[in-house]
């Protein structure tokens, strides 16, 4: 899932070339301009079905308002905060119209790159 912005849409054509998936097909979710608001984005994960992998590309602050309030379980939300071009890795699943999860892992955009080597 990407935001419609320019930026977003570029950065998850180049992730969809590298995914291993067969089902590379990216969908445009305006909740993921930065503008937004986490809440509609957390029932649209919690729509999915529980088999799904995704990959969301937006923008700051609402990515780390995003993480957050996965890891937090809809509480106040813990507070992370993600580099421009980083990376976080969740497993989550819905509960209760919502979606919750657990970080698994957080790449800055200098590790990334060092991987890239």
């Amino acid at each position: 899932m990407s935001s419609p912005l320019l930026r977003a849409k570029q950065t998850a054509q180049i992730a969809s070339l590298h995914l291993k998936s067969k089902k590379r097909s990216i969908v445009f979710w305006n909740e993921l301009k930065p503008e937004s608001n986490v809440e509609p984005i957390l029932k649209k994960l919690a729509a999915l079905k529980p088999s799904s992998s995704v990959l969301l590309v937006g923008h700051e602050p609402i990515l780390s308002e995003l993480v957050g309030s996965i890891i937090s379980h809809g509480s106040h939300g813990a507070s992370i905060t993600l580099k421009k071009g980083g990376f976080a890795h969740m497993q989550g699943s819905a509960v209760d119209s919502t979606f919750a999860g657990t970080l698994r892992s957080v790449m800055m955009p200098r590790q990334l790159r060092q991987l890239c080597k």
